[in-house]
């Protein structure tokens, strides 16, 4: 956010390389997924298309427009549930119903939700976290304990893993499943293949140690530290 460190961290050449997710081979960074994510993300971008106003609204709120159009959705709106089987990196295959599957690559989705505390960026594997909530409010619930940043460990109907790839299939021939990464539209099909690019993407980035440089660099220059 500040210029003058920007500059100086490009000028001395500070960087990190980080993952990228690639979906049906259109890449994303960040955080993404089928079901709830794409329907809200949907909506705030049409609004901000139509609606003179709401990215002046969006800039001045940031991430709690996300928080307050997920609540009213969850409270009004259909919710959609998607069948689908999945295949995991290590092929071991599920067939559930979600009204909400997300795909990250960071521990924060919209600034605030909580989604995947423990996974990082460049490890070469990505986080799933998917919900089978059959009721409205056992869904508003889980998402809420998401949010404030609590353990949903204990809640049989949400499901967190980490993989290297995640092959996911709608089981009604007819239905597509429409993902969307880094807020916005990646693919619309009735298959996604999802797979980790490892270190693909070089980010500039400061230098806060020196243990966090020494992971960055070879070997051979540090053999002496």
């Amino acid at each position: 956010r500040k210029l003058k460190k920007a500059v100086e961290c490009i000028r001395r050449d500070h960087f990190k390389t980080i993952d990228l997710i690639s979906v049906n081979g259109c890449l994303m960074a960040t955080n993404g997924g089928i079901g709830l994510v794409g329907e809200v993300a949907e909506n705030i971008n049409d609004w901000r298309q139509r609606i003179p106003g709401f990215k002046g609204l969006m800039t001045r709120t940031r991430h709690h427009v996300y928080t307050g159009v997920l609540s009213t959705h969850l409270a009004a709106s259909k919710i959609t549930r998607h069948n689908v089987r999945i295949e995991l990196g290590s092929g071991e295959t599920r067939e559930i119903c979600t009204p909400l599957l997300l795909v990250n690559n960071q521990p924060k989705l919209g600034g605030s939700f909580s989604v995947a505390p423990n996974t990082r960026n460049d490890d070469g594997t990505f986080n799933v976290l998917y919900f089978t909530h059959e009721r409205r409010m056992d869904l508003l619930n889980a998402i809420l304990r998401v949010k404030r940043g609590k353990s949903v460990a204990g809640d049989p109907h949400v499901v967190q893993l980490e993989t290297d790839r995640i092959f996911i299939d709608h089981l009604e021939a007819d239905k597509t499943l429409h993902f969307f990464g880094d807020g916005e539209s990646i693919a619309r099909a009735s298959a996604l293949d999802i797979v980790i690019k490892p270190r693909a993407l070089r980010v500039f980035s400061p230098l806060t140690t020196i243990v966090e440089r020494i992971t960055r660099e070879p070997a051979e220059k540090w053999n002496t530290v």
